[in-house]
C-alpha cells in the first residue's frame, strides 16, 4: 500500500500515452468505461453548428481526426483549411457573428477553378504557362480548429446545423472504473517498473534495461493492434486520385 498511489499515477500516465499513440478503432479500448467496454479512445460524436459557424469541441478531445457533414446515409469529410480566420467576429453589441463572405476581384480570377480553362493561361507568345497541374475544384466545404477557444470554425458555405466529429480522447475517465485491454497490461506493468527505477536513483544500467523492456512491450502492443490491411491501403490510394489537366 505504501507505493499504491505512486504506481497508480504511473499506470494512468502510461494509459494516457498509449491512447495517444495507439488508437484501437472499433475493436476495443485501453481506457473504456466499465459500462461500454467496446468503445474506443477514437470517438465519434455529433455536434451542433452555432449561428456564428462554429462548434464546441468536447472537453476530453486530445486531437481532431476528421470533421464530416451528413449526406443522406453517408457522411462526407470536410477539408481542413488553415487559412480560415480563427479570430472571433462580433457585432456592435458584442454578439458573435460569422465573418462576411470574401469578395473576389478580377485579379484573383486566374486562381479560381470556375474561371480558368486550359486555353486561357498563356503568355504574350501564345505559350501555356501551366499552373494547372493536378487541377481540381476548390472545396469550400472546409473547417479549421481553434485550439485556444476549443471550437471548430467552419467556412460560410458549410450550410448544416450538425456535423460529425471524429477525435482522439484521452481514454481515461475520472468517475468510472477503467477496463484495461489485456494486450496493454504487460506494457503498463513494464512502464511502472521503469518509472520506479527512474525515480529511485537506481543504477543507470537497471534504468536503461527497464526502459528498453517498456519500449519493446509497446512495440509488441502496436503490432498486435495494427488493423491496417492491404485493402485499406488500396482504398486510401483510390480515394486520393482525381482527374487532372496536364499542359
Amino acid at each position: 500500500m505504501h507505493y499504491y498511489v505512486r504506481f497508480l499515477h504511473y499506470a494512468i500516465q502510461c494509459l494516457e500515452e498509449i491512447n495517444y499513440d495507439i488508437p484501437l478503432g472499433s475493436t476495443g479500448s485501453l481506457g473504456a468505461n466499465s459500462t461500454d467496454a467496446t468503445s474506443s479512445n477514437v470517438k465519434s460524436i455529433e455536434l451542433d453548428v452555432t449561428s456564428y459557424k462554429r462548434a464546441i469541441i468536447p472537453s476530453d478531445c486530445v486531437d481532431v481526426v476528421d470533421v464530416m457533414a451528413k449526406y443522406g446515409e453517408h457522411v462526407l469529410p470536410l477539408r481542413k483549411d488553415p487559412e480560415l480566420n480563427l479570430i472571433q467576429n462580433t457585432d456592435s453589441s458584442g454578439n458573435k457573428i460569422p465573418h462576411p463572405d470574401a469578395t473576389t476581384s478580377s485579379d484573383d480570377l486566374e486562381f479560381i477553378y470556375s474561371h480558368t480553362s486550359h486555353y486561357g493561361s498563356i503568355n504574350e507568345f501564345g505559350e501555356h504557362v501551366g499552373r494547372q497541374y493536378g487541377l481540381a475544384p476548390d472545396q469550400s466545404q472546409s473547417y479549421n480548429v481553434d485550439i485556444h477557444q476549443g471550437e471548430i470554425v467552419f467556412n460560410n458555405n458549410v450550410d448544416v446545423t450538425k456535423v460529425t466529429l471524429v477525435y482522439i480522447s484521452n481514454g481515461v475517465t475520472v468517475s468510472n472504473a477503467n477496463i484495461v485491454h489485456p494486450y496493454a497490461q504487460d506494457t503498463i506493468k513494464k512502464y511502472i517498473i521503469f518509472q520506479k527505477f527512474y525515480h529511485t536513483n537506481s543504477a543507470f544500467n537497471k534504468v536503461g534495461l527497464a526502459k528498453q523492456d517498456f519500449i519493446n512491450a509497446k512495440r509488441k502492443l502496436k503490432s498486435r493492434l495494427n488493423a491496417l490491411t492491404y485493402a485499406d491501403i488500396i482504398a486510401s490510394f483510390r480515394r486520393g486520385l482525381h482527374g487532372s489537366l496536364k499542359n
